[in-house]
């Protein structure tokens, strides 16, 4: 009697100690935990270094070139040239008199030209160049906003990925266990074929689910390798992310789609500003001189002329080409202030959405913590009933595959969560400034 009761013991504490092992996998090893704000900081150095925002960056670099050279337009330009016309006929009667129009040598002419007025072309270009600058820092920052929500998840991602595919191993482990312990009953005589099937049922399940999270493991990883090196591969637990404080913004910055489209609109008034001066006048400063026989002359001293005065050129008739263009430009101008309406609107629908979605999931992943933490209340149960009159084998091995996808649908609205909070900040233009406050850049 002695030796049964030890052996019973003995059967009942090795299966507590398995369900120890499984359910050690489950608690996360603070000393090895790194936070949100740890994550938020690798991923903006990751993302600064993304080819998506370089390229951005020398989008910037280009406009802030051109804007400099717009405004370099208003002042004076010098031109050199050397001529060397061959006079083919020519019928004049004072021949000395024009002596230097006949010459055939090489002359060298310096000419200097300063606008005075330009028909407000300078000015429409340097307005034109000034709302590409400020297009390209908001899609500059844009891209960089969006690079660093991608790399948050990719990071996130893998590592509850990486956890996962640890758990589903010894679920699958456990699982084939309970179904050679199923067999052994069923050729024992002591369960019957029905049983026995779902079991092998079950446990397909369980297979079929680890090959689905080992290949959503392998392209998680792809991903991560995507923004990070392999040297940053983390060995951590996954990051708690509910109760994380994101700050809260006014957020009556503009979005920057809708700052993009602002930024058309003001280049739509420079084109419009264009065509319309066009139509005016020009008028420009000109010096320039002639030096004579630069190949070599008879003449002892340098011979050259010097001349100055006002240019002015006005194309007065293009048979309504100017007009058309100033139509087509009006057009324009319409178009993008139609387009600012319509992406304010879409920003405020898209901001309802996010803080409906965040509501929302902050909802259900308490349920489902709930959930997961009852089914591990559960399981830990029917490990200790695992005896010969309660054996539980099929009803343990489907709370194990309930586990695996509760936590799998854990892993994915945490993530969301994040991301989803992220974008709120992204669509007032605050995130950058929301990673700025937490003080978590290196």
């Amino acid at each position: 009697m002695l030796m049964k009761n030890l052996t019973k013991y003995s059967f009942l504490f090795f299966k507590f100690s398995l369900v120890l092992i499984f359910f050690s996998s489950v608690e996360a090893n603070a000393s090895e935990d790194i936070t949100l704000d740890d994550i938020l900081g690798l991923a903006y150095n990751a993302s600064i270094e993304e080819p998506f925002v370089i390229s951005s960056k020398a989008y910037v670099k280009s406009a802030e070139a051109d804007l400099s050279a717009s405004k370099r337009q208003r002042l004076p330009v010098f031109t050199a040239s050397i001529k060397n016309a061959l006079t083919i006929d020519r019928q004049i009667s004072d021949r000395n008199a024009l002596r230097k129009f006949e010459d055939e040598g090489l002359d060298l002419q310096v000419q200097m030209v300063q606008p005075i007025f330009t028909g407000l072309s300078i000015r429409a270009d340097i307005d034109r160049s000034e709302s590409n600058l400020r297009g390209s820092i908001v899609e500059s920052n844009k891209r960089l906003g969006q690079t660093i929500i991608e790399s948050t998840s990719a990071y996130m991602m893998y590592v509850r990925d990486v956890k996962l595919r640890e758990d589903v191993n010894v679920a699958l482990k456990r699982s084939s266990e309970l179904l050679e312990l199923v067999k052994k009953r069923y050729n024992a005589g002591l369960t019957d074929l029905s049983l026995f099937a779902q079991m092998r049922i079950k446990y397909s399940e369980m297979q079929l689910l680890t090959n689905t999270i080992e290949s959503k493991f392998t392209n998680s990883r792809a991903v991560f390798l995507r923004f990070f090196s392999e040297d940053l591969l983390p060995t951590h637990y996954p990051t708690k992310v509910i109760g994380y404080d994101f700050l809260d913004f006014l957020g009556s910055n503009q979005s920057y789609d809708l700052a993009l489209a602002r930024a058309n609109l003001d280049t739509a008034e420079a084109e419009l500003l264009l065509s319309r001066g066009n139509r005016l006048p020009s008028i420009a400063l000109t010096v320039s001189g002639t030096l004579y026989d630069v190949d070599g002359s008879d003449e002892e001293e340098d011979e050259y002329d010097i001349k100055g005065g006002l240019q002015a050129s006005w194309k007065f008739l293009d048979f309504g080409a100017s007009r058309k263009k100033v139509q087509a430009s009006q057009s324009k101008v319409r178009a993008a202030k139609y387009n600012i309406n319509y992406q304010t609107r879409i920003d405020e629908v898209e901001r309802l959405r996010l803080l409906s979605l965040i509501s929302s999931l902050n909802k259900q992943l308490k349920e489902q913590y709930d959930v997961l933490e009852d089914i591990n209340r559960q399981i830990m149960l029917m490990e200790t009933q695992l005896t010969a009159s309660k054996f539980l084998g099929i009803s343990l091995a489907d709370l194990f595959y309930q586990k695996i996808n509760v936590q799998s649908s854990i892993n994915t609205m945490e993530i969301d969560y994040v991301t989803a909070n992220l974008q709120l900040k992204l669509l007032s233009a605050n995130l950058i400034s929301f990673i700025a406050q937490k003080d978590i850049i290196n």
